[in-house]
């Protein structure tokens, strides 16, 4: 049995901007030697500069396997050495080059500690970000115009199986209600070959797929509801395929709720997200100018 799996966006982890920021902090800051903060084994050194085992960890994506961390850190080690030659060549060869620096590291400093205070901020007010299925239809029935199809979607239920006279599946599906497509599903855990039974969208090529043996017409004009049986054969193999279109959006039409609801949670919790720590920022700037802690000398 194989059950045909949606396909996900991938979300990627946002590592290289992060490690653009820290190899530059690292590059002109080094790790000088010195007796204080030594609390773990050393895994390089140049000069009096020494890089530690924990200080690699503050590299290393949580998510890694032991595997893939090792080679992380082989290649921070590596990194960091040649920072450190490039930093004495840079350091020789441009007066004042620290100096001129400085700004720049102070910039990358401030806005590391920006990030670590909003997600703190974040982390620790969770309930602030509960989303509800009636928050979710709102902005989609405010903002429908934001979720316009750009390709053909269809959605429809399949089996496939190698099992003759499974006439009965074709009343199931005829009936399709929870009950009955609750006992497909077993069935075809079971039993099928290749299934669909759920209410996902899917595009237009992997529809064709399905269309070996179809014989009454295009399949993506089969008409809704109505379940279509027919037979595929692979050398000495039939299978015995059933089809029930549900629906179909066409390029151009509004997506149904059900294909963006995950992705329009995210942009309320976002949203609310941003809405927090821009608050926050804005009371504590309030709080720091009533009690005169800063002077702003130029307006």
């Amino acid at each position: 049995m194989k059950k045909l799996s949606p396909n996900y966006l991938n979300k990627p982890y946002n590592l290289l901007a992060t490690l653009a920021v820290l190899s530059t902090v690292i590059l002109f800051n080094g790790c000088e030697s010195s007796d204080a903060g030594k609390t773990s084994e050393i895994v390089a050194t140049f000069g009096d500069k020494e890089l530690r085992v924990d200080q690699i960890n503050h590299f290393l994506p949580a998510y890694n396997s032991l595997e893939d961390s090792a080679k992380y850190a082989q290649q921070v080690v590596r990194r960091w050495l040649k920072q450190q030659v490039i930093q004495e060549a840079a350091l020789k060869a441009v007066p004042d080059l620290e100096a001129q620096v400085a700004p720049q590291l102070e910039n990358y400093k401030s806005t590391l500690l920006e990030q670590h205070f909003a997600k703190w901020l974040v982390d620790s007010h969770p309930e602030k970000f509960e989303v509800s299925e009636s928050d979710i239809k709102n902005y989609y029935n405010k903002f429908s115009e934001k979720f316009i199809s750009e390709a053909n979607f269809y959605q429809f239920f399949y089996i496939k199986t190698t099992k003759a006279a499974q006439y009965w599946i074709i009343n199931s599906l005829k009936e399709g209600d929870a009950a009955e497509i609750q006992r497909l599903i077993e069935w075809c855990n079971k039993d099928a070959e290749t299934y669909k039974m759920d209410s996902t969208y899917r595009k237009e090529g992997e529809l064709l797929d399905l269309s070996q043996g179809y014989y009454f017409g295009n399949i993506r004009r089969a008409s809704i509801n109505y379940v279509y049986p027919y037979q595929q054969q692979e050398g000495d193999v039939i299978s015995y395929c059933f089809f029930k279109m549900l629906d179909v959006v066409k390029e151009g039409e509004v997506l149904p709720l059900i294909m963006v609801r995950d992705e329009i949670e995210v942009i309320i919790q976002n949203q609310r997200k941003q809405a927090l720590i821009d608050a926050t920022i804005s009371r504590l700037v309030e709080e720091a100018r009533a009690t005169n802690r800063f002077q702003q000398v130029v307006e």
